[in-house]
Parts: structure tokens; sequence; C-alpha cells
């Protein structure tokens, strides 16, 4: 980071797998994050369900249904 920085290269954290709302950088993420700020990859499916969503399992997508530039869904 600090040669990146002297190239005057922005350096910031990756926002994947962090809720840095909740982090507290202890560093302890991937042995058990006591903060509870590992963030889960179920999360998004999840929320999406909680909001109405239908989420299909074992399912080809042929089409990715799309709407100003937004993902609406997808064709099976």
């Amino acid at each position: 980071m600090k040669a990146a920085r002297e190239l005057l290269y922005e350096v910031k954290p990756m926002p994947k797998f962090v809720d840095f709302e909740k982090c507290r950088g202890c560093g302890m993420r991937v042995s058990g994050c006591p903060y509870d700020a590992k963030w889960p990859a179920r999360a998004f499916p999840e929320e999406a369900c909680e909001t109405g969503a239908k989420l299909l399992t074992e399912t080809i997508v042929e089409r990715v249904l799309r709407s100003d530039g937004e993902v609406e869904g997808g064709a099976c």
C-alpha cells in the first residue's frame, strides 16, 4: 500500500465479504469475526426473497431481462 500511495494510486479496502459498518479492523475475518462483520454470500438472495423475489434453484437462465440498464430477472 505504501508503494502504491507513493505512486499516487488511491488505495482503499475492497468492499467484499465485509460489512464495513460492523468491522472493527481486528484482523479476525478469516478465522471468525467476533463483530459479525463477515458478509455471507447468501445475504443478497435472502434480502431479495424478503422483498418479494422468487429464488429458483437448479434452473438454467437463457436470457437476462433488463430495463434502463438494471437487471429485472431472467427468462428460463
